[in-house]
């Protein structure tokens, strides 16, 4: 209030289980801040092979998280490279697969192939530094935080993706302007893009479907 005046308040980001994720984002992605888990660091790639995950479910395989259950599985049927990839498949829901990370700031690049089904542009932006998707008409659609309210989600008229097929997606993250851009097929086509929320480092990358398959991902400080 108005009385209160002269008082320096010192605030803290407490870790109490020292695993590197702050407790509040520990119960953001629903673990426990009072048990040490073992969360990602950089670099971090994820083929969907054997040495790593089995088919089925990926739900608690390498770290990874997914919901509803038994909406994301390893699968042979459709693979970009090897013998096995990511399905998501949810039917009339959406399934969220999530790998959470710690001490991953700086510049973090986040690369994979993807062969998404189109997908509605959001009425609201996302609490996250940068994110994307495939409109109904194959071109790419990026959250720019710099933009307007209301004019946040960008579509990108320079592409156009082939309904079905596989591509590249190359996105540069940069905490320390708050900046990101992102590459298709090896191609830069949108840069200078800003975070939709202020956030210091990455703490999780996260795929949202209702159809769809993704293969290759890796993250790290390298292009």
């Amino acid at each position: 209030t108005n009385a209160v005046t002269g008082i320096d308040i010192s605030l803290a980001d407490p870790d109490t289980d020292y695993d590197g994720m702050p407790d509040w984002q520990e119960i953001y992605f629903g673990s426990d801040p009072f048990v040490s888990n073992s969360f990602k660091r950089l670099p971090f790639v994820e083929m969907f092979e054997t040495n790593t995950v089995a088919q089925g479910d990926i739900n608690g395989q390498n770290g990874w998280i997914a919901f509803p259950y038994n909406t994301a599985l390893v699968a042979t049927n459709n693979v970009y490279a090897g013998q096995q990839a990511l399905e998501i498949n949810a039917g009339n829901s959406t399934s969220t697969v999530r790998q959470i990370f710690a001490d991953a700031g700086g510049i973090v690049w986040i690369d994979l192939y993807l062969k998404a089904t189109p997908s509605e542009i959001p009425s609201s932006t996302l609490n996250v530094a940068g994110g994307y998707l495939i409109d109904r008409y194959g071109r790419l659609v990026v959250q720019d935080g710099l933009q307007p309210e209301g004019q946040k989600w960008v579509v990108l008229t320079n592409t156009s993706i082939v309904k079905g097929s596989w591509v590249r997606l190359s996105a540069r993250l940069d905490y320390n302007a708050q900046t990101w851009l992102i590459c298709l097929d090896g191609y830069r086509v949108a840069d200078g893009l800003g975070f939709g929320a202020p956030l210091n480092e990455l703490r999780a990358v996260t795929l949202k479907a209702t159809r769809g398959f993704a293969d290759n991902i890796t993250v790290s400080t390298n292009t």
